[in-house]
């Protein structure tokens, strides 16, 4: 069966889960994130994935997921009613073609995925509908296998003092895309292209750098007592409950629990 984790306007997040029957058709695309080592089956055809690795199916055909161990599991993101972009990618051989998880692309993918359900569960709609957006952008670049030109050195460089900008000021809870576009001296959007390059939205990478912060904090062995109010606060969060939905939300556990499961016993 599949288990609905979160949803938007036209789109779905599921967990699919070792035992299910064959995944119910419907007039959409989807992503299957493999969580661990699976196949997907349709008709006759079989498609082996790795751990990571990410896969573009249309759900007009069903298929099975299967695995030789019995505690397999995958994610699901379905597009539901994106039309212009279904009729695009549906005419391209991308369909049902693993993508290596080790790819630059899987991991922007899988980051922008990931930001998707930490907006959904912290309520910033707007947010999550940018993500939204951005992650079936990549996913049409993908399908089409055509993008834009690289970026220039005078973008990357754009790209690293951004990023830097977000490193050192990760615990301001006024960071933002304003606060870095002020830092730069470019607009709002200007920055946002910017950080287009690599699939990810500003929003979105500053969640990420936020959390990456989070897990270091939680597992340090020199402060295994530190407050979860305190990493909070040194994390950019001024409310711990925000905090800790946005931290389960992308690791499927609280902070606390997550530490514990890393101390040695």
């Amino acid at each position: 069966m599949t288990v609905p984790m979160s949803a938007g306007p036209s789109w779905a997040l599921s967990v699919l889960h070792c035992g299910m029957p064959e995944i119910r058709p419907s007039d959409s695309l989807a992503l299957v994130w493999a969580d661990s080592a699976l196949a997907i089956t349709r008709d006759a055809d079989r498609s082996e994935m790795m751990a990571g690795d990410l896969m573009l199916v249309d759900r007009r055909e069903p298929f099975r997921c299967s695995a030789s161990v019995d505690d397999w599991s995958a994610r699901m993101l379905d597009f539901g009613d994106r039309s212009l972009e279904q009729k695009v990618v549906r005419t391209t051989m991308a369909l049902w073609r693993p993508l290596d998880g080790r790819s630059a692309m899987a991991s922007a993918i899988r980051n922008t995925w990931l930001s998707i359900h930490d907006f959904r569960a912290s309520g910033q709609r707007a947010s999550e509908y940018q993500a939204m957006d951005l992650l079936t952008q990549t996913v049409v670049t993908l399908a089409q296998g055509t993008g834009d030109a690289p970026p220039s050195r005078y973008a990357m460089g754009l790209l690293g003092r951004a990023k830097a900008i977000v490193r050192t000021d990760l615990s301001n809870p006024d960071l933002g895309v304003q606060m870095i576009a002020d830092r730069l001296g470019l607009s709002t959007r200007r920055v946002a292209a910017i950080f287009s390059a690599e699939y990810i939205t500003p929003t979105a990478f500053i969640t990420a750098e936020r959390m990456k912060a989070a897990q270091a904090m939680l597992t340090d062995p020199l402060h295994p007592k530190r407050r979860i109010e305190t990493i909070a606060w040194a994390c950019g969060y001024r409310n711990h409950n925000h905090f800790c939905r946005v931290f389960k939300a992308r690791h499927g556990v609280s902070p606390s629990t997550y530490r514990s499961a890393a101390q040695p016993d």
